[in-house]
């Protein structure tokens, strides 16, 4: 009986001599607790391949997965922070396929606890966080990136402007005197129409920087929803549904307000002073439209050195 050819032909040399950039796995699915929170997390997983390596392994990207489970959470029973988690994973894969250059993703979703407004009925506001992690051993180099989304809700200030002009001609007509009219428009909701919104942020540190350090996913899914109209919660009563209506219509504001707002509020964050001036915010959001057929998005990225000096926050933070 012929034996089975055991030749490693991922370690032959390929037929073209040509290096990748990356080889790897998408959508490995683990279980993993979270602060606490238990969730289904998925993986990417690649390493560069030198000209002289036909393939990777593909079971070592799994092998790796599991070594950093095993490593610093228990198989996952507790894993203090995304961070962490992508870089050794990163780190296990370029060991184990025998590269210098690998990286790591590993995304999940949270149920995080909340209180509903009115009511203080516990509810629960889940969003979704993810890490990214470059390591480069032969330069001794890591980029850390962490990303949070979270949904909110956004009221359009130009469409709560006309039905206030349009209320005020009303009100004159039916024989108000501007002191009422004033009173009435100032007392009531102006309606407009809303829209349900997503809201991403992301922060990268070069170097050795790992932003886990500085913020919890928690709190910057926190900052996400702060920058909307108004928070939205799984669970609402007709007093929570009150509330958070009568807040949205308090707070009208754009997409591009949005973004504005979640810039400012990352860079006058206390927890995230520490963040070095070469550090990367990325934010975006998305508002689902309720009157167009069409979406609306807005977008801006910079180094935190480079956005503080364009607001003119280049002196002390104003924690406020």
């Amino acid at each position: 009986m012929l034996l089975p050819d055991t030749t490693d032909l991922q370690a032959t040399s390929p037929s073209i001599a040509l290096g990748l950039d990356e080889v790897g796995v998408l959508g490995v699915v683990r279980g993993i607790i979270v602060a606490g929170s238990p969730t289904t997390a998925t993986f990417d997983v690649a390493v560069g391949l030198g000209s002289d390596m036909r393939g990777a392994h593909m079971s070592r990207f799994h092998e790796a997965i599991d070594s950093a489970l095993a490593l610093i959470g228990d198989d996952g029973s507790d894993v203090p922070g995304l961070e962490l988690l992508a870089t050794v994973v990163a780190s296990q894969a370029a060991e184990l396929q025998g590269t210098d250059r690998a990286r790591a993703a590993v995304r999940a979703t949270l149920a995080w606890p909340s209180v509903a407004p009115a009511s203080g009925r516990r509810s629960v506001d889940p969003f979704t966080t993810w890490a990214k992690v470059t390591v480069d051993r032969a330069q001794l180099r890591t980029e850390v990136t962490t990303g949070v989304e979270a949904v909110g809700m956004t009221a359009c200030p130009c469409a709560q402007g006309l039905v206030r002009e349009a209320a005020l001609v009303s009100l004159r007509e039916a024989g108000l005197d501007d002191e009422a009219i004033a009173i009435a428009l100032d007392t009531m909701p102006i309606a407009t129409h809303n829209q349900r919104s997503t809201g991403t942020l992301e922060i990268t540190v070069p170097g050795d920087g790992a932003v886990g350090t500085l913020a919890s996913p928690g709190m910057l899914a926190d900052l996400v929803r702060g920058s909307m109209s108004a928070r939205i919660h799984e669970l609402l009563k007709r007093g929570d549904e009150l509330a958070v209506v009568e807040a949205a219509h308090a707070d009208p504001r754009f997409v591009e307000d949005c973004v504005r707002a979640l810039v400012r509020d990352v860079l006058l964050h206390p927890e995230l002073q520490e963040l070095p001036p070469q550090a990367r915010i990325t934010v975006r959001q998305l508002n689902h439209e309720s009157i167009h057929a069409h979406d609306v998005v807005a977008a801006r990225a910079g180094t935190v050195a480079g956005l503080r000096a364009e607001l003119g926050l280049e002196g002390a933070p104003d924690p406020a």
